[in-house]
């Protein structure tokens, strides 16, 4: 909150702060540019409380290690990780960041609004195909997004859709809910084996659980109610 536009903020100096977009619950999301290329990009900083744990924090850092790799075909591009000089506190640890691709677009959530509450059906197919292409991206590197929803589909250019928000390791997610409430393996769209074992079983598997829960609501204009009381049973 300190920061002010036209600061640089990486220890390079090749990052431009250009203003503040959103507390999330895990990390903090700002607007940079980006000196060599001359374009806007996200920055996510990942909350420094979440990775005070050391075994939290190995995994994240394997997390955006693994990022690096995605190629950026339909998730959303990922262009650097590293750590930011800023600390919360004197002495505190530098702040993990990744910076992404600058999308100019809105959310699928606010596509679904503005059509009324529901897509046609070539519409919901073409989302939950391209979203299922992004999901495939992500798993070959490696990497589980965790919370796919329409909130984190972002339509570009031409209805393109991409996935954003991932980066994130599983226990980061599960920390930030057991630290400040904010709703992971209590979400809706969490995949039964999450709700109840928590990030250890957060797999490729429960990503594919979550695409079938978005698919229903994209196709049908709100949640799959059925999968929401499957996941609230008891063991």
């Amino acid at each position: 909150r300190e920061l002010v536009e036209g600061q640089a903020i990486d220890p390079r100096g090749e990052l431009v702060f250009k203003g503040h977009l959103r507390d999330g619950g895990v990390s903090w999301v700002m607007r940079v540019l980006h000196r060599e290329s001359d374009s806007h990009r996200a920055m996510k900083v990942i909350r420094p409380e979440l990775l005070a744990d050391a075994r939290v924090a190995r995994e994240q850092e394997r997390e955006l290690e693994r990022s690096a790799a995605v190629p950026g075909d339909f998730a959303v591009r990922l262009f650097d990780v590293g750590r930011l000089p800023l600390a919360a506190a004197p002495g505190a640890e530098p702040l993990w960041y990744l910076t992404t691709e600058w999308l100019d677009g809105r959310s699928v959530r606010e596509e679904i609004a503005r059509a009324g509450g529901t897509l046609s059906p070539e519409r919901a197919f073409s989302v939950a195909l391209q979203a299922a292409r992004a999901v495939g991206e992500l798993h070959r590197c490696g990497i589980v997004h965790g919370d796919l929803r329409p909130e984190h589909l972002v339509v570009g250019r031409s209805n393109a859709v991409r996935l954003i928000d991932y980066g994130v390791a599983p226990a980061v997610r599960e920390r930030a809910e057991t630290l400040w409430g904010v709703p992971w393996r209590s979400s809706r769209v969490v995949a039964p084996e999450v709700a109840r074992v928590g990030a250890a079983a957060a797999t490729p598997a429960a990503d594919v659980y979550q695409l079938g829960v978005l698919t229903y609501e994209l196709f049908v204009g709100r949640p799959c109610s059925p999968f929401v009381a499957y996941c609230l049973w008891p063991r």
